[in-house]
């Protein structure tokens, strides 16, 4: 009778603490750099049934990962353009892993105490089963990550001559925007800076001419090209403000020639938000923000066609879908 008491009494401390939850373009000159497309640049998402990290709604039906009580993730599924969080309580102290695809990632620790590290999916991503073993501070997990399949559309616009020669086929142009933005990508604030969920940064009806992981093909006089849209392009009458997703640190306020008046928000924790084409700017680098704080104007700058905000997030140099991020505040 005291071994069944003994059994029974383990079973339930284990089922105790294994609960689980549930690419405009980049330098196309330095085609040894990360494209725009795929880091923090500008193009209608599929509607699905999605969390706020464009992870399926649905847990899968899978033994919990040795580990799962102490790392955690927020799904083990989730689809190109999402992210899912990583989780760790009572870790030893800050540590580093190497994500399911290979990236260097760094657990960073919150008010609270646990450990977090954003993991984003590109657009691009093939779908599949991708392995995931973390180990640090005193704690180990190893887990299987589903990427889902996506299709997404594709999309031809002509550009005139000009605008292409003076943007996306200027070498001047492509080297500005890398060295002025892409060690900015790769700057992160090691604590939260957002208050509650990310909102539109129109407050006005718009059109939304292109959407996120959109397969563009660019026509002009001598050729064409073609990019992954990462972002989404929000076509409102020029002037029109332009406000914060959230709050949050500027590490850009300026006028790029690819991109023309630009502004870039760090939210905390490599969490970015990216908006271009602006008439105008109201904050500079350095400037705190306040969620819904006027930022610009929208217009028609840079690599354009007319007036319209590209509004893109990323976490550090890999874009996410922003209306996912729009969806749900990001579960940490």
């Amino acid at each position: 009778m005291k071994k069944l008491t003994a059994v029974l009494l383990a079973l339930v401390l284990l089922s105790g603490c294994a609960a689980v939850p549930g690419e405009v373009t980049e330098p196309l000159s330095q085609p040894s750099q990360p494209s725009l497309s795929e880091t923090s640049a500008e193009t209608s998402s599929e509607t699905s049934a999605e969390t706020s990290s464009g992870i399926s709604a649905e847990t899968p039906s899978v033994s919990l990962p040795e580990g799962a009580g102490l790392i955690s993730l927020s799904s083990y599924t989730v689809r190109p353009g999402g992210y899912i969080v990583v989780t760790a309580q009572g870790a030893g102290g800050a540590f580093g892993f190497s994500d399911m695809f290979g990236v260097e990632r760094e657990m960073t620790q919150t008010e609270s105490g646990v450990y977090v590290c954003l993991v984003p999916v590109r657009a691009s991503c093939e779908p599949g089963d991708y392995p995931l073993t973390i180990e640090g501070g005193g704690l180990s997990f190893y887990g299987v990550v589903t990427v889902e399949p996506r299709v997404f559309e594709q999309q031809t616009i002509t550009f005139d001559d000009t605008v292409v020669a003076e943007t996306i086929n200027s070498k001047e142009a492509n080297a500005e925007y890398y060295n002025k933005i892409n060690a900015l990508k790769y700057e992160s604030v090691p604590e939260k800076l957002w208050e509650g969920g990310f909102v539109l940064p129109l407050r006005t009806k718009y059109t939304l001419s292109s959407s996120f992981g959109l397969l563009r093909t660019y026509i002009y006089t001598d050729g064409k090209k073609s990019d992954r849209h990462m972002g989404l392009d929000m076509a409102v009458t020029e002037g029109t403000p332009v406000y914060a997703s959230n709050s949050g640190k500027v590490l850009f306020a300026g006028f790029l020639q690819l991109t023309g008046n630009t502004v870039l928000i760090e939210h905390g924790y490599g969490l970015k938000t990216w908006y271009y084409h602006m008439s105008e700017i109201y904050v500079s680098a350095g400037d705190m923000v306040e969620k819904e704080r006027q930022i610009g104007a929208v217009g028609s700058t840079g690599f354009s066609t007319g007036p319209h905000l590209h509004f893109a997030a990323s976490v550090n140099d890999i874009n996410i879908d922003p209306e996912i991020l729009l969806s749900a505040e990001p579960a940490l």
